[in-house]
């Protein structure tokens, strides 16, 4: 509780004096008291911190990244951003910021930034390492949205400390340009992550012969490999004669590699098709 709840509930100062004394208040941050006992939770802890930061104070930065279980533990002193500048307290690490609405939400009873707001403040503080795991958490838990973070990242500020190493992580969680159309192209990319590719990016144009053009489902730009991915009407006999032209093609005009994948390399052989894959692009970034 702090003093203000407390004066709120009745209790006069002498009367605060006096649980103090008894060991019954148990001062966490300035003006903050845990009741009835001496040592807090973690999560009593994040709490009170919340508190001592008054009004529009939230979780935020690594504790916020532990809370929303991106990062495995924070140990360190909580961290709260404030509307207000905060002195630093022993076990209290407070920001400034002046946070948008939607960056803003609650957990646990707690206010917290977001989990793409959490990102964002993250990447100034943390290497690329540990971001890219807390990346990898987010995606998992089914909380990594995209357009979130790119609005978080364009309401913090493009120039803002971390950003860019926060965007490179992301490359690999969106195609750099071309949208996923098929079923087939949204499981792919699963297996892309699930094996740790590289970026890749998606139906890129190619100019062919005569002003034709055509259109690969998948480049590995850095090794200059294309990946075909062959289901749906790529099943048809004019299909698959147009994409072997369309490989060929491709190999002699801009000497790119044509990796082809099926539906059934995805559901039955995905462990094998990502050896070979990986292989493949090994090879051509060493000739590259």
């Amino acid at each position: 509780m702090t003093t203000a709840e407390m004066r709120t509930a009745g209790l006069s100062r002498d009367v605060v004096a006096r649980h103090r004394e008894a060991g019954t208040l148990v001062r966490q941050f300035r003006g903050v008291y845990l009741v009835g006992r001496a040592t807090p939770t973690r999560d009593e802890l994040e709490r009170a911190a919340v508190k001592a930061c008054g009004e529009g104070a939230v979780l935020s930065h690594r504790s916020a990244a532990a809370r929303w279980k991106i990062l495995r533990h924070h140990r360190g002193p909580v961290e709260v951003t404030a509307r207000t500048q905060r002195r630093r307290q022993q076990g209290l690490r407070p920001y400034r910021a002046n946070l948008a609405p939607a960056d803003v939400t609650m957990k646990d009873g707690v206010p917290i930034t977001t989990v793409a707001r959490t990102l964002v403040d993250l990447a100034m503080l943390v290497d690329e390492a540990v971001l890219d795991t807390a990346v990898h958490e987010a995606d998992n838990l089914k909380r990594l949205y995209l357009r979130k973070v790119d609005e978080a990242i364009a309401r913090a500020g493009a120039t803002r400390q971390g950003v860019p190493a926060l965007r490179r992580r992301l490359r690999r969680y969106r195609p750099a340009n071309g949208r996923l159309d098929t079923d087939m192209e949204k499981l792919f990319v699963q297996f892309l992550r699930k094996y740790g590719f590289p970026p890749t990016e998606h139906g890129v144009t190619f100019e062919l012969e005569g002003g034709e053009r055509t259109t690969v489902d998948v480049l590995f730009r850095d090794a200059w490999v294309a990946v075909e991915l062959d289901g749906g009407v790529h099943e048809s006999r004019r299909h698959f004669q147009t994409d072997r032209r369309k490989s060929r093609r491709l190999e002699a005009l801009h000497g790119l590699v044509v990796f082809r994948v099926t539906e059934e390399d995805l559901a039955e052989r995905a462990d094998e098709l990502a050896q070979d894959l990986h292989a493949t692009i090994a090879r051509r970034a060493a000739a590259v």
